[in-house]
């Protein structure tokens, strides 16, 4: 098993080496420090509640530190850091970045593979962002979760089967049409999804190369399902702390008394939310804004019911009439605007489902001009978002 997964780590390095998966052009390097600063704190304390104080003189464990443009963001938050990283070209680099924008040398940087790097410590906090997925995720999973102290914490950023559905699709579509030949492959990224590339360019501040090499030249790209990882999280003996996207679903209300379940255990349940990320195509802000609207009228009507009887005691008790008009005001809404507002979602998936129909009619001919044409007119695959790129969970260990 470990011979094979060598086999695979080399080939995702050859690739690497020749063009690094993090590489940002030098003229925005500031620029991208500030946003990965910005992005990690929001990433660490709003999504997934770590207080960044919490982390002070923490001992950490990060596996594919890389070109160190997240990690770095563990040196600032004053962590102990061991990084492991198997590619020496990005460690190189990693250093120069990290003398350019921290003083700190409260850290170490070990040239290992994440199967090779062996150590007695254990760690309060293990981690990595967009590793595991390159190599066996199962293994990986088992290897950080060795290093991890009981009541530590394991971070862990990797795409879903799901929330990457749409761009496993775009890969698949590449590798059937290029003969896995590199040059065509790069060639046919460049034509087919051009969109998908300015995108990409545009939200990830990468070079277009190292876009391309990244999701598309790279030979391994294998994401879990949430069941499977939820499962590989009990075999560990860790327990889901966050995540984001949620994956926890809106309907759950209990009392914080009643605590007689394991959410863990329901692993069907928190997979509902992968249809969402399966045909994910516009930023949250947009549909926050149409919903907003939606809404007004139902939760106004909403808060006058439950205010008018609120706070019975303190104030004149409100008539048998104004509480039964206020009721009948309720009953005549048929449907609430806040559920008819998620219609879009059902469009959404009806037309996805015949617009894989129809791709696949068109993959089948080889008709590349004619896929090109289709792609320019879905409504909602390969559009917008195309699904959810990463997923970061935190587990704690028991």
């Amino acid at each position: 098993m470990l011979k094979k997964i060598i086999k695979i780590e080399k080939k995702v390095q050859a690739v690497y080496q020749r063009v690094s998966p993090s590489f940002y052009p030098k003229s925005k390097e500031r620029i991208n420090f500030k946003k990965n600063k910005a992005f990690l704190k929001n990433l660490f304390f709003n999504y997934l509640k770590i207080p960044l104080g919490y982390l002070e003189n923490k001992s950490m464990l990060e596996f594919g530190s890389g070109t160190g443009e997240f990690s770095i963001n563990y040196l600032l938050w004053k962590m102990k850091a061991d990084l492991i990283e198997l590619n020496p070209i990005s460690i190189e680099k990693c250093k120069k970045y990290f003398k350019k924008f921290s003083k700190t040398k409260n850290f170490k940087i070990i040239n290992k593979s994440i199967f090779t790097f062996k150590s007695k410590k254990k760690y309060d906090f293990v981690s990595s962002i967009g590793v595991i997925h390159h190599t066996n995720y199962e293994q990986a999973f088992n290897v950080k979760a060795k290093f991890l102290k009981k009541n530590g914490f394991m971070m862990l950023g990797i795409g879903n089967a799901a929330g990457m559905f749409q761009r496993n699709l775009q890969r698949y579509i590449i590798y059937f049409l290029s003969d896995n030949n590199e040059q065509n492959s790069y060639n046919l990224v460049k034509y087919l999804f051009p969109y998908f590339l300015r995108r990409a360019q545009k939200y990830g501040r990468r070079t277009l190369d190292s876009i391309i090499y990244d999701n598309f030249i790279n030979p391994k790209d294998h994401h879990p399902t949430t069941k499977a990882l939820l499962n590989l999280a009990k075999k560990n003996k860790l327990k889901l702390y966050s995540s984001w996207p949620p994956i926890i679903p809106t309907f759950l209300n209990n009392s914080a008394q009643n605590f007689n379940y394991d959410i863990d255990d329901y692993k069907n349940v928190l997979s509902i939310n992968d249809i969402f990320s399966m045909i994910h195509n516009a930023d949250d802000a947009k549909k926050l804004k149409f919903i907003e609207k939606k809404t007004y009228k139902d939760v106004q009507i909403f808060n006058d019911l439950t205010m008018l009887i609120n706070n019975i005691g303190d104030k004149k008790l409100p008539s048998i009439t104004s509480l039964s008009r206020k009721i009948d005001k309720m009953s005549k809404k048929k449907s609430l605007s806040f559920l008819d507002s998620t219609n879009d979602t059902k469009l959404n998936y009806s037309n996805f489902q015949m617009e894989l129909v129809k791709l696949l009619e068109i993959l089948k001919t080889k008709n590349i001009k004619k896929l090109r044409d289709f792609l320019k007119t879905t409504k909602v695959l390969f559009k917008g978002n195309a699904g959810i790129g990463m997923n970061y969970y935190m587990f704690h260990k028991y």
